[in-house]
């Protein structure tokens, strides 16, 4: 009677037993699980994050193929991504519309003094002008200016780069409106026929700077000539 009450004591040991160790890996389990779907959670959000960030990348990227766009290059002339200044100021000198594609064609000049080579500037496939680098010799030194030439070869629009001139003399001519805005006034046969004096006659602001202000107007000159030739507009 005793040993058969001593077994019936062991077997319900080993039963609390076996239950407290089935649910110790139950518990187990369910936390195994709880981490697995707190992991795919967290990888979905991730995945979720870069595709965002991926489809910002490829927004920002077709804007700037259709900011800069590319074209064929006629012969001898090459293409090349548009950098930003050079794009703003293409776009200022001829009024390219904000959005509009612009291309630019890169064509050489040979023995050329006053540029070495000159850009030839599309919107929407029209060309709209032509752009070039060019310098000068002032009183001072050097004067750098980029210039933007018209189809028909007249000034459309001036940035200077740099120069050395006297600032209360050339330096007022280089900064003045009133001499740009004259110089952008004259058509393709006045640029041919151009005289300083006559310039200064019609510009105040160019009095005392003779040497500026003919340098200015002889590269200038020179480079629309060059241009001209070189696209075969010379008549």
């Amino acid at each position: 009677m005793k040993a058969t009450k001593t077994l019936c004591v062991a077997l319900g040991v080993l039963l609390a037993i076996s239950v407290l160790v089935g649910a110790a890996l139950v518990g187990v389990e369910k936390l195994k699980n709880a981490d697995l779907k707190g992991s795919l959670y967290n990888l979905e959000s991730e995945k979720v994050d870069l595709e965002t960030e991926l489809a910002a990348v490829k927004s920002t990227c077709a804007e700037l193929e259709a900011s800069l766009g590319t074209t064929k290059p006629e012969k001898g002339g090459t293409t090349e991504p548009v950098e930003e200044d050079f794009l703003l100021l293409t776009r200022d000198f001829f009024a390219v519309p904000e959005g509009a594609t612009v291309i630019v064609e890169t064509m050489p000049i040979e023995e050329s003094p006053y540029l070495t080579e000159y850009c030839k500037v599309y919107g929407e496939e029209k060309l709209v002008g032509y752009v070039a680098n060019i310098t000068s010799r002032g009183i001072g030194g050097d004067m750098h200016f980029v210039i933007g030439i018209t189809p028909d070869f007249a000034l459309r629009g001036v940035k200077v780069m740099s120069h050395s001139e006297t600032p209360y003399i050339g330096g007022i001519v280089l900064e003045s409106d009133e001499f740009w805005d004259y110089l952008k006034s004259l058509d393709s046969q006045e640029w041919k026929e151009i005289d300083v004096e006559e310039i200064s006659g019609n510009v105040s602001v160019t009095s005392g700077a003779t040497i500026t202000s003919a340098a200015t107007v002889d590269a200038i000159q020179q480079a629309i000539i060059i241009l001209e030739e070189a696209e075969g507009g010379l008549g």
